[in-house]
């Protein structure tokens, strides 16, 4: 994934834009993925936002108590059945809000009129529940490295050979974190750790779908993203 397809992405991206460098943007899994790429191939890439993204692995959050605890995570057993990680492999995060299911029935029902709120309300729930699988060697390789060794944030994680070594990135890096993100908990964006000590960051009052596509984050979060990627354009260009 690192060394082959996010490469060749990269690459095939520079090509056909005729830029020398692009903006790196990860979101939940893929920022920890494009971190992972930017330590080790910086080349190409002129800044990384990370939205919603865990690069820490600890924390209170019953979410990271199960999957940090061998006795209750083991991510082979899930390859070596199935072959693959099986799309269901991630419906338990719904679990994790299961609380708010009622209030969230609640309020579909008194906007049952409302047609704007009913084509958003599908959307995203198609959204959250149209998940694929996972290959199995990326599943089985990163939720041990990850979750269960905290392996990249404290600089053992190994790809293709090479440590890879959070601190070396020197690009301009923008961390997006949730205050209310029941996936990726701010205490788990690296933040309070200072993994990216000259890296800027937004909090911003939402959940991890929220952070993406909600109408909020749309009317006041993408054009703070969309800024701060425009200047690091013009600082670049200067």
């Amino acid at each position: 994934y690192i060394n082959l397809y996010m490469r060749s992405v990269v690459k095939e991206t520079l090509k056909h834009s005729g830029e020398s460098e692009l903006h790196l943007f990860g979101y939940c899994m893929g920022g920890a993925l494009s971190a992972i790429y930017t330590a080790l191939r910086p080349r190409g890439v002129r800044s990384l936002t990370l939205l919603g993204t865990p690069l820490v692995y600890r924390s209170e959050n019953q979410l990271y108590k199960c999957s940090t605890d061998p006795n209750v995570c083991k991510p082979e057993k899930i390859v070596e059945a199935w072959r693959v990680a099986p799309a269901w492999s991630f419906e338990g995060f719904s679990l994790l809000t299961i609380d708010n299911k009622p209030e969230m029935l609640k309020m579909l029902y008194n906007k049952l009129d409302d047609e704007d709120f009913l084509e958003s309300y599908k959307a995203m729930e198609r959204w959250v529940g149209e998940q694929i699988p996972m290959a199995a060697g990326v599943f089985a390789e990163f939720v041990r490295a990850c979750f269960l060794n905290n392996d990249l944030a404290e600089g053992r994680m190994t790809v293709a050979g090479k440590t890879v070594d959070l601190s070396t990135i020197k690009v301009p890096v923008l961390t997006i974190l949730g205050e209310a993100d029941h996936l990726v908990p701010p205490e788990t964006t690296g933040v309070e750790q200072g993994v990216f000590p000259h890296g800027e960051v937004i909090r911003f009052p939402a959940g991890h779908v929220g952070l993406s596509v909600s109408s909020k984050s749309h009317a006041k979060l993408w054009p703070q993203v969309c800024n701060w990627m425009r200047n690091q354009d013009a600082t670049t260009s200067n």
